[in-house]
């Protein structure tokens, strides 16, 4: 509480809310953006646009909004978020989003059905319940053609803006060109490559290690691969998800509920070889990681600032967004982070016990 109190002062010192809320700058430790992105309620999963000044991020437990930055990233001030609002956001999970350089393509995860059935009342509570009893039952089917819509209990949707407005998100399965990411089990959490080449997702689909476990698609003569489980040295019996890749694409940061780690959840980070083969996740240590979950990383577009949403002491819901100088993670002022700076990072902060 009295952490709550001295950073209510410190916004607003004359006692009076304002639209935007400075936030103090991080010197080492994780700093909470404040207020006026986080609540109460989940806010997690931020993504920006080229120029770093537009962050959508999952809002309100299972939406999507957007807010602006007003002048610097150290001065902390955000426009109130926004949220999408339909055709994006429904009565349905809408989660992860994912938005491209330009601002104008927008991935994310939902579990909305397809199709006609998006307008049948009191669906909302059964649809779960629907989609695992048709995985239950073991069909392969592409149910886009079935009552359920979708092809499984999560997807990956997409949408495009043009003159200012959103369309019709669509199933990914559903367009050309895209990579193979849906399936009837539970696909979230995706990403592309910075070249467009590499997509990184969850899945529990079988042949993994855990419950959920990173996959990946290449394109390759302008076809995409069949999906590739990442192997032992990503994924393990436990949870891993959120797998982003650094501009480079010689590393893969990625969150994990799998034992040594500081809390329930931890962020590690993994490198691969010239031959291509993932080496082992390595954990991100405590100036990220703490007690609670930690995950979803993610970072501006000049790699200086390091985000994540956690639970943890001094926040203001279930789940907030907290950042960090990105050198103060692993010494580097780099997203791009060598096997040199991984073994570094490995030997300074391992995880006690």
């Amino acid at each position: 509480m009295a952490f709550l109190l001295v950073l209510h002062a410190f916004a607003y010192p004359n006692g009076k809310s304002d639209s935007t809320m400075q936030v103090p700058r991080a010197q080492g430790q994780p700093v909470n953006m404040g207020s006026v992105i986080n609540t109460p309620f989940r806010e997690a999963e931020p993504s920006f646009t080229a120029d770093g000044q537009t962050m959508y991020f999952n809002c309100n437990n299972a939406d999507i909004c957007v807010s602006r930055l007003v002048g610097t990233w150290e001065e902390g001030k955000w426009t109130p978020p926004e949220p999408l609002g339909e055709p994006i956001n429904s009565e349905y999970e809408e989660v992860e989003p994912v938005i491209n350089r330009a601002g104008d393509k927008l991935y994310f995860t939902s579990d909305r059905p397809q199709g006609s059935l998006r307008n049948v009342p009191f669906l909302t509570p059964f649809m779960d319940i629907l989609k695992v009893a048709h995985v239950v039952s073991g069909s392969k089917t592409n149910t886009t053609s079935l009552s359920l819509g979708g092809l499984g209990l999560n997807d990956i949707w997409v949408s495009f803006k043009t003159n200012g407005v959103w369309s019709e998100p669509q199933n990914l399965s559903d367009i050309p060109g895209e990579p193979p990411v849906n399936s009837v089990y539970s696909d979230h959490c995706f990403f592309l490559s910075a070249d467009g080449y590499e997509a990184f997702w969850t899945s529990t689909r079988p042949g993994g290690h855990g419950g959920n476990d990173i996959w990946t698609s290449r394109r390759v003569n302008g076809e995409w691969t069949a999906p590739e489980n990442l192997g032992p040295n990503v994924n393990t019996a436990g949870d891993e998800h959120m797998s982003i890749p650094t501009p480079d694409g010689k590393s893969l940061y990625v969150a994990s509920s799998r034992a040594g780690g500081f809390g329930d959840e931890d962020i590690y980070v993994t490198t691969r070889d010239f031959d291509g083969k993932w080496g082992a996740l390595v954990n991100l240590g405590s100036r990220v990681n703490g007690p609670g979950d930690d995950r979803c990383p993610a970072w501006t577009p000049d790699h200086k600032i390091f985000l994540f949403d956690s639970v943890r002491e001094g926040g203001f819901g279930g789940r907030d967004i907290w950042w960090v100088n990105f050198k103060d993670v692993n010494g580097y002022p780099s997203a791009s982070i060598s096997a040199q700076t991984t073994a570094r990072v490995a030997a300074s902060h391992r995880p006690s016990g």
